[in-house]
């Protein structure tokens, strides 16, 4: 794996995937081989991140044991992006390494303005499709723009761990691997059983005064 600070054009690059024990692993690799080219590189994140008492935080906790300085953009209650901040934080950051995160396998509103300003401004960005590997897999809407992606297999299948890495950069002599040999689901099958589950629970959760 290696990084390089300019994104190439997307529009031939060839995805290559590497197993990895978690998206918490995938995610620790990326800052460690970024740190190597900015060692005093600072990483922005999102301003909700998830925590728990059993596991940590997957985001933050691989931050702060790369020992790497960072700072917080902001989100409104929808968990979507403050573009103005963003863009503030950025340009008050050289070299700054930019999280995305998909929440719960939904997309930022204003996702392809976000990465088109990105690409724009050379800045590296990484996304986080931890929750997100079936909205990348099967309808192609996002893990696809930035430099790298990871994502979680446990959240989406019945495995006790595993993680994907995938590196959207252009590389040549690279096989690339397919992240399916080993993962025998229908996993179209599963997408549209979560769809038709999250579409069943808005339908009965929507006249709840209090929930939106």
């Amino acid at each position: 794996m290696g990084i390089t600070k300019i994104a190439e054009n997307k529009k031939n690059a060839q995805r290559t995937w590497e197993y990895t024990n978690s998206a918490r692993e995938a995610w620790s690799n990326i800052i460690e081989e970024y740190k190597k080219l900015y060692p005093n590189a600072k990483v922005l994140l999102p301003s909700y991140i998830g925590w728990s008492a059993n596991e940590g935080s997957g985001i933050f906790d691989s931050v702060k044991n790369a020992g790497v300085d960072f700072e917080f953009y902001s989100l409104d209650k929808y968990l979507n992006t403050d573009i103005s901040d963003l863009k503030n934080k950025v340009k008050s950051n050289e070299n700054c390494l930019v999280l995305l995160v998909h929440y719960f396998g939904f997309i930022d509103d204003k996702y392809s303005e976000i990465v088109e300003w990105l690409n724009q401004e050379k800045t590296y960005y990484i996304e986080d499709c931890a929750h997100a590997w079936l909205t990348d897999l099967i309808g192609g809407k996002c893990g696809r723009n930035g430099k790298y992606a990871f994502y979680s297999l446990h959240k989406i299948l019945p495995l006790s761990k595993g993680g994907l890495l995938v590196s959207n950069q252009i590389e040549e002599a690279v096989e690339n691997l397919n992240p399916f040999v080993s993962l025998n689901y229908d996993l179209l099958n599963i997408y549209n059983k979560r769809r038709s589950n999250y579409q069943y629970l808005v339908k009965i959760l929507k006249d709840i005064d209090g929930i939106e």
